[in-house]
């Protein structure tokens, strides 16, 4: 009896064993492998890299072809400070602007179209492009607040004229470029005659200088100074609100508004020689801004382009949102 009873407690104790080894080869009812729970969250938390595919990108304005993106095996190519538009080699083995399809540009945006072989949505982003003028001005509180505060740093006493804007949303969160400039060109500027000087044709403001200024500002973030030109109008310089006495080789080049003696924003005319007409022919140009996936991406990029009569002063930007602000992922001088 003895001896059956040794027998049966060692078949049972082997029966639990084994029973035992078989459970420890199963998962729990419900719950994951660890390295299976693992591999879940790493695949639901990581980012997830858009797929770039290979292809060219030029931007045309009237005069010029840029190349703002060059995307080869999933890597860009055009990126960081570049010297000029032979991309210090980058685009050897590019395609041609003139080979590749065109893709008209959103009329009001001061470009021409987009020239790639890519074949996604160039304008994915529904962007609403808006002028204003002293007496028809924007009211948007942040802008206002923005600029006048550069003024301020620039120790100009001149109106405040938002000049234009492009507002949209940049993967979801609202966005606007804007440019604020009390200065604008003269179409056909002519030799001034003594005779047509106007009396009293001087502003009343202590800094009646000119400037021209452009911001990013995307909503929760601080603004991003996209472009600054602030110049005096001083007769040492060679521009004046009035010729000099017995001076005949004077141009109006430019108008500015300013404060009158009533304090009242007035367009008053700026005379300038050789000289000063030299310095502020490019003062009333604003830098060009395209929103568009140049990269195929499927998130829109920022291009600005700041194309001036002197080309050393004329450069190419690229801006990419990242986590709500704004990257700048090209410099390019377009001389």
């Amino acid at each position: 009896m003895r001896r059956n009873r040794k027998i049966i407690a060692i078949l049972l104790a082997a029966a639990f064993a084994a029973a035992g080894a078989g459970c420890a080869g199963q998962p729990d009812a419900g719950k994951a492998p660890e390295t299976t729970r693992q591999l879940r969250e790493t695949q639901s938390t990581a980012p997830v890299e858009p797929e770039v595919p290979d292809a060219m990108t030029y931007v045309a304005l009237e005069d010029c072809v840029v190349p703002v993106s060059y995307t080869r095996w999933g890597k860009q190519i055009l990126s960081g400070e570049v010297d000029s538009l032979q991309g210090d080699g980058l685009l050897q083995g590019a395609p041609l602007a003139e080979e590749l399809a065109r893709i008209p540009a959103p009329e009001g945006c001061g470009f021409d179209a987009v020239l790639s072989d890519g074949d996604w949505d160039f304008f994915p982003d529904s962007v609403e492009y808006r002028s204003y003028t002293p007496e028809a001005p924007s009211r948007h509180p942040d802008w206002t607040a923005y600029f006048q505060e550069r003024l301020q740093e620039l120790n100009c006493d001149s109106p405040l004229v938002l000049k234009e804007s492009l507002r949209f949303l940049w993967n979801g969160v609202e966005t606007a470029v804007v440019t604020a400039s009390n200065v604008t060109a003269v179409d056909s500027p002519e030799l001034l005659s003594l005779e047509a000087i106007p009396e009293g044709g001087r502003p009343d403001n202590q800094n009646p200088g000119v400037y021209v200024l452009t911001a990013l500002f995307v909503q929760g973030e601080q603004p991003v100074a996209l472009y600054s030109r602030y110049d005096q109008i001083q007769a040492e310089t060679g521009a004046d609100y009035a010729p000099w006495e017995g001076e005949t080789d004077f141009l109006q080049v430019l108008t500015a508004w300013q404060y009158d003696e009533q304090g009242n924003a007035v367009s008053y005319p700026i005379y300038g020689n050789m000289t000063g007409q030299l310095t502020l022919q490019d003062a009333a140009e604003a830098p060009r801004c395209l929103v568009s996936d140049i990269d195929g991406d499927n998130t829109s990029e920022l291009v600005v382009i700041q194309k001036t009569s002197q080309s050393l002063t004329s450069w190419c930007g690229v801006y990419d949102l990242e986590q709500g602000s704004a990257r700048e992922s090209l410099r390019m001088g377009l001389n």
